[in-house]
C-alpha cells in the first residue's frame, strides 16, 4: 500500500485534463476516471 503515490496520480491526471483544452464527451471522462480509480485502488493494496 502506498497512499503517497495518490496526490501524484492526481496531479498527473489533472495535468492531463488541463493539457487537453477540449470539450469532453461523456465516454471520455468515463473511460479516465476508471483509469483513475484503477490506479488509486492498485496503490491501496
Amino acid at each position: 500500500m502506498n497512499i503517497l503515490l495518490i496526490e501524484a496520480i492526481l496531479d498527473r491526471y489533472v495535468a492531463q485534463v488541463q493539457r487537453r483544452k477540449k470539450d469532453w464527451r461523456p465516454a471520455e471522462i468515463e473511460a479516465l476516471l476508471l483509469k483513475l480509480r484503477e490506479e488509486v485502488l492498485d496503490c491501496l493494496r
